[in-house]
């Protein structure tokens, strides 16, 4: 008799385990799901901060674009963007490590706005069909319409992420130098590419420090944009820059600039050189 009740527990038991890895399997499935549906590119349509609605066009300039493979997403805002990581928890897509590149705006205020919004402890976001919202309790929200030629834009974004990765295996161990003036900012920047997504950077930090002051950092590469991360220790964030490749890799040029929001500053105002 204690045999058979033994082997019930048994069987009771395995049965409990089959249920628990079948539920695990299942929710995996549906956090793939989830990060899937909020995979491409999303236009600002309107935000509600501090009680007060703010309306965009839909050809407007402010974006956000998930990319699933990767669990990275980044903000394009008035002359900045916004870059981060996101994982998805529960049916809520959460940020992480936002950072955001250094160019100053003459209008910074839907900048402003959104990283309040990205930025709060408790920020959060769910797609609902066509729409993104992003919340902040306390603070407000955000409501963004994904693009309708986003379905047609999957395969080139393959093919992208494999240039991507020779791009990046390309940068490892070399080293570009140069300075750049434009819209009223200079700086002197050396960057030295290292294995992992290391990097080791050199810069007065737009004449923050009377000579070049030597930090650690990051980079990435996406859609043939390269984005550094340097973070001296007297600063509370990263300085970022986004630079595309010219001249057969040669050169590095910083770009993604707002002529209108920038005024004098011009394209391509800041060049680096490889040594």
């Amino acid at each position: 008799m204690t045999k058979i009740k033994l082997a019930v527990a048994l069987a009771i038991l395995a049965a409990l385990g089959g249920c628990a890895s079948a539920d695990k399997a299942v929710d995996s499935q549906n956090q793939l799901s989830r990060s899937s549906a909020v995979n491409g590119t999303w236009n600002l349509e309107s935000y509600l901060i501090d009680g007060q609605t703010t309306n965009f066009d839909a050809t407007a300039q402010f974006k956000l674009r998930f990319d699933a493979a990767n669990q990275v997403f980044s903000m394009r805002t008035d002359c900045n963007t916004i870059n981060g990581m996101y994982q998805v928890i529960n049916g809520k897509i959460l940020f992480h490590n936002a950072l955001v590149t250094g160019m100053a705006c003459d209008k910074e205020i839907v900048e402003h706005n959104l990283r309040r919004l990205l930025n709060a402890p408790k920020a959060f976001g769910v797609v609902a069909g066509s729409i993104f919202k992003l919340t902040s309790p306390n603070i407000g929200s955000a409501n963004f319409v994904k693009r309708n030629d986003d379905k047609n834009q999957a395969e080139p974004q393959i093919v992208s992420r494999e240039e991507d990765r020779r791009l990046q295996d390309l940068l490892v161990g070399k080293t570009f130098i140069g300075d750049g003036k434009g819209g009223g900012l200079a700086v002197k920047l050396t960057l030295h590419f290292k294995k992992n997504r290391a990097l080791e950077c050199s810069s007065d930090f737009y004449q923050a420090f009377p000579k070049p002051v030597k930090t650690i950092g990051y980079y990435k590469v996406e859609d043939q944009v390269i984005t550094v991360g340097c973070h001296p220790q007297e600063f509370e964030k990263p300085i970022v820059w986004d630079f595309t490749v010219k001249n057969n890799g040669d050169e590095l040029f910083f770009n993604h600039s707002n002529l209108e929001a920038e005024g004098s500053m011009k394209d391509n105002w800041m060049s680096l050189k490889k040594q």
